[in-house]
């Protein structure tokens, strides 16, 4: 979740999309009265993909934790200068793509992560109003350099590990 708080912060929202981001954060459980019934069921699928994701990172991190217990520091440096370089390869080819075809990476996303025709919209709906296109393009870039930054400081980690082995 703190890819989606470093995009989320400092924006300024109004009462309803503070209503719509707390609730697919798992952190309210209102949404604004002017959403229809698909739009609300297209929430509650992102809170679940959401979930999973912060689920998922916990794994991650916790597995992490455990490979600097249990490995020398040898080789936990040499994973994570891989995991690093990885991560910056990965963001790099996804920020060349959304250059390059934002809207189609957006719907290959979408695709994989909904069922299909759930996150599709006409333009007036509520949810398209309350959170334009734009929106996620912001979101994608901030997301993407916050990973670069993770990528750049698991790489020096993994760099100083090994060297001091």
């Amino acid at each position: 979740m703190l890819a989606f708080e470093v995009t989320v912060q400092g924006s300024p929202y109004t009462t309803a999309q503070e209503e719509v981001v707390a609730y697919v954060q798992g952190m309210g459980s209102t949404l604004p009265v002017s959403l229809a019934e698909r739009e609300r069921e297209h929430l509650a699928d992102v809170r679940t993909v959401l979930l999973a994701a912060q689920l998922s990172l916990l794994a991650t991190l916790a597995g992490a934790v455990a490979a600097g217990w249990l490995l020398p520091e040898r080789a936990l440096g040499a994973g994570l200068l891989i995991a690093g370089a990885a991560v910056l390869v990965l963001a790099a080819l996804l920020a060349i793509a959304g250059i390059v075809a934002f809207p189609l990476l957006f719907d290959a996303l979408h695709r994989i992560l909904f069922a299909p025709g759930s996150w599709l919209f006409p333009a007036e709906s509520a949810l398209i109003q309350l959170f334009p296109f734009s929106f996620f393009a912001l979101m994608a870039k901030r997301i993407l350099m916050l990973a670069a930054f993770l990528g750049i400081g698991s790489g020096l980690a993994g760099l100083l590990l090994a060297r001091a082995a």
